[in-house]
């Protein structure tokens, strides 16, 4: 009786779990594959607490479990059993439940709360207890809900992805400020690009290497930050960070509510204005799409199943008593998901065939039009496709990783962790070479989808300007590091840069003796347009004869650096807006360009007084910004984002781990 009675109450748990819960975890759109979890998870492990409690109360000593449990009193444990996920989501993380590595104490303190219930089972007893007849009856409908889900159509399989049309232009669009005699402008940014895209003996693109003899280009382009969203924020308005204040791609709310991009001022122009993005971190709802008549993230939703498995995974009994990566592994394995749903393999020729389709469309109107373009191929994970997997012979892991090979998100981390202890560093580094020929490989499938673009604009006739650029570049084992949500070093602010005319379009054939900044590049298409630069625009023009000196910032969090010339430094800010104790680093780029540890006195910097002052400007700005746009405690469907894509596991934190070989 003990047992039937128990998983009477675990199946009515468990079945208000699944349908309440829902909202919370973010998963409406996976119903069935919600209810299928959370009800057999429940259930299986009710039936092993079941038994537990039965043997448990048939044991010399314990005699007084009997009475707390029998006669159906053994149903109040099990609704609280079946129930506990539910309370853990509605308390959040820290109260009932702990992310990461602590699941065993998720675990003890769940049992402890089942067991609290057990001794209070008498009393709630008198509330109600159900009869052996009724405790069967509720369980095999429990069990019966769960076969009916089982048999229902799956949702977990992708539908054909169809992009947003690009509206009919009204009839008074053609009374613009600009005229058709005005270049087309089509910006490509492809995220994660480092600027060196030699592999040995080969360009990785070698399309920007014949473009170079064509148009502006420089050694590199400077990014303001390591991740995407600042990143894109600098490239689309022109603003340094200290007028925007957004330092990760969790900082959204001034997105919202304080930017404005050029693309607004294009389209008021007169400009046709398109964008197709393939990043979560980009989607239209965060105020990517303002200035856009048709914004095309339909690629950037991030994959069903990934994100099935990545909310599903870490809730409820599983997680808890097996723990978030192990339970992630199984649920992937029970409903087939691939990890690489979160980012497939050549994912740019979705973006590559919009991006045609709109060039196509847009040259059916005499207005001239602007486009956006991003790729996410280079991106973790690292899965080149079949036409350039191979190409550059990547060596297999060793044992330490093998396992974690088709799983990035849990590989990287380790590989970083080993590449910081020197017993382990040889086999990071030769992990790290692994995954560097893996990307390498992603790049060079990036080359045909760039001549493919071409070839749409070129088919086109119409003068165009077109930029091809990155949000960030990517660590492989320097610094000791891996991906590029942390520090600011070279590998992950220098992004490539080039400026191309096609079909007339006016761009000087030159290199820049200066790197350019991604805040040159709105001042620069703006300028193409033959509309006025803002004045708080402080980029320059790399359209323009004189290309004068620009100080580089850059930040991530707190952490901000400033960049004159050769000479780089790194500070770090406080909440109050000033920069705190001595420097982080301080370099000379011109003999030691890899930033490896060649710190020189700051007092050898030339002007490093002005340039202090900067930085304490920057920093009182940033505190101004944090003080009118405070934080907010992001939902957890966007934290699954960010997580997947190796920026957080938890709002505020980054990635966190232990190296272990054999255990997770």
């Amino acid at each position: 009786m003990i047992v039937f009675s128990f998983l009477a109450g675990a199946g009515l748990g468990a079945l208000l779990d699944a349908i309440l819960a829902l909202p919370i975890a973010g998963l409406e759109g996976m119903r069935r594959e919600y209810f299928l979890l959370v009800m057999g998870s429940a259930l299986a492990c009710a039936v092993l607490a079941g038994f537990a409690f039965q043997l448990t109360a048939r044991t010399p000593g314990f005699a007084w479990l009997r009475h707390c449990l029998d006669d159906g009193r053994a149903f109040w444990p099990g609704l609280v059993f079946g129930a506990l996920p539910l309370f853990g989501s509605l308390a959040g993380d820290g109260v009932l439940y702990f992310p990461g590595s602590q699941h065993w104490m998720n675990l003890a303190i769940w049992i402890a709360i089942v067991g609290v219930a057990a001794l209070l089972a008498p009393v709630l007893a008198k509330v109600f207890r159900p009869s052996a007849k009724q405790a069967r009856t509720l369980t095999a409908c429990a069990g019966l809900f769960f076969v009916v889900a089982w048999l229902l159509p799956t949702q977990l399989r992708p539908a054909e992805q169809v992009g947003p049309e690009i509206p009919i232009a009204a009839a008074d669009f053609q009374a613009a400020q600009v005229g058709p005699d005005r270049p087309d402008l089509v910006l490509v940014s492809i995220d994660t690009l480092r600027s060196d895209l030699g592999h040995r003996s080969q360009f990785l693109l070698p399309v920007l290497e014949q473009w170079r003899e064509q148009g502006t280009w420089a050694d590199y382009a400077l990014s303001p930050a390591n991740q995407t969203v600042p990143g894109h924020v600098a490239m689309l308005s022109g603003l340094e960070h200290g007028q925007h204040g957004i330092a990760r791609n969790i900082d959204r709310k001034e997105l919202k509510e304080n930017i404005e991009f050029f693309s607004s001022q294009l389209h008021a122009a007169g400009y046709r204005t398109a964008a197709i993005v393939s990043n979560a971190m980009m989607l239209g709802e965060y105020g990517w799409e303002r200035g856009y008549e048709v914004y095309d993230d339909s690629d950037a939703e991030p994959g069903g199943t990934y994100f099935f498995v990545q909310v599903a995974g870490r809730l409820g009994w599983t997680g808890v008593g097996l723990g978030a990566g192990p339970a992630k592994r199984l649920v992937s394995k029970f409903f087939g998901v691939n990890p690489l749903d979160i980012q497939p393999p050549a994912q740019s020729r979705y973006a590559t065939g919009q991006a045609e389709n709109y060039i196509e469309e847009f040259a059916k109107s005499e207005a001239p039009y602007h486009l956006m373009v991003h790729y996410m191929d280079p991106h973790a994970p690292y899965a080149p496709p079949e036409e350039t997997a191979g190409k550059f012979d990547a060596k297999p892991l060793t044992k330490a990783f093998r396992r974690y090979a088709d799983d990035h998100r849990a590989l990287l981390p380790r590989v970083e962790k080993a590449l910081e202890e020197e017993r382990t560093r040889a086999g990071g580094i030769a992990a790290a070479a692994h995954l560097r020929a893996l990307y390498d490989e992603e790049i060079l499938f990036m080359d045909s989808q760039l001549r493919r673009l071409e070839a749409a604009i070129v088919a086109s006739g119409r003068p165009t300007v077109l930029v091809v650029t990155s949000d960030h570049g990517e660590f492989f084992g320097e610094h000791h590091k891996m991906e590029h949500g942390k520090f600011l070093y070279g590998p992950v602010v220098r992004v490539p840069f080039l400026a191309l005319g096609l079909n007339g379009g006016k761009v000087p054939a030159r290199k820049l003796d200066k790197p350019v900044d991604l805040i040159d590049i709105a001042p620069s298409l703006l300028a193409a347009a033959g509309l006025p630069i803002p004045e708080d625009l402080r980029g320059r023009s790399f359209l323009a004869e004189d290309f004068p000196e620009l100080d580089h910032i850059a930040r991530w969090g707190s952490m901000a650096s400033i960049r004159r010339g050769d000479y780089k430094i790194l500070v770090q800010l406080d909440i109050a807006g000033r920069t705190i104790g001595s420097y982080l680093g301080v370099y000379d780029l011109s003999t030691d360009p890899n930033e490896d540890g060649g710190q020189i006195d700051y007092s050898d910097v030339p002007g490093y007084q002005e340039l202090q002052q900067r930085l304490e400007q920057l920093a009182g700005e940033v505190a101004d910004l944090a003080e009118r746009f405070p934080q907010e405690h992001a939902p957890i469907a966007e934290q699954v984002m960010a997580a997947a894509l190796g920026y957080l596991d938890k709002v505020g934190e980054p990635v966190q781990f232990e190296l272990e070989e054999d255990r997770e």
